[in-house]
């Protein structure tokens, strides 16, 4: 594994939820803190809530919308 100059690693523990956004890790850096993958994070996290679907059920037209708990689990894919 490459290491940049100038990153810290930073490892957060915290307490282990059954639901919600993980905690993050990255290697970090002044330019790319915490403050501004969780800013980046929680921005995704809305846009992903926001989505809806087309599709035919049934021979009906129905709008699927994503579910908190599917954006949650997407969220965390991209971000954990």
């Amino acid at each position: 594994m490459e290491r940049l100059d100038g990153a810290k690693d930073i490892i957060i523990v915290s307490k282990l939820r059954k639901k919600g956004l993980l905690s993050i890790k990255f290697n970090l850096s002044e330019a790319v803190n915490i403050a501004y993958i969780t800013g980046a994070r929680d921005k995704f996290f809305a846009a992903v809530r926001l989505l809806k679907f087309n599709a035919l059920i049934n021979n009906k037209k129905t709008v699927i919308r994503v579910t908190k708990d599917n954006a949650i689990k997407i969220t965390n894919f991209f971000f954990s």
